[in-house]
């Protein structure tokens, strides 16, 4: 079985890019813009996978986004499967 690699996000096409760079000093893509990029990918990415896919490598931006992914777990947003892949909760199927 082949793994499918997420395609590199365009940051720039973040709709909440600037709300971002007003909050914090250095900013990561919003919450809705990872729940696209998962969405669109449309299979599980493990946490090295989402930030390759959204360019990230530096250890803060890092830090940053593994504090949102956990936040988003948290609220709901994504969940973790055993193989630490993180997909989005389609609130729909829990009904």
């Amino acid at each position: 079985m082949s793994k499918r690699k997420p395609r590199s996000a365009d940051r720039a096409r973040d709709p909440y890019q600037a709300r971002e760079a007003k909050k914090y000093e250095n900013p990561i893509p919003s919450r809705e813009f990872i729940l696209g990029l998962m969405e669109e990918h449309g299979a599980p990415l493990r946490f090295d996978d989402l930030a390759a896919a959204l360019e990230l490598s530096d250890p803060q931006q890092l830090d940053a986004l593994s504090r949102r992914v956990n936040a988003m777990s948290r609220d709901g947003q994504v969940v973790c499967n055993r193989r630490g892949g993180y997909c989005v909760v389609n609130h729909e199927d829990l009904i």
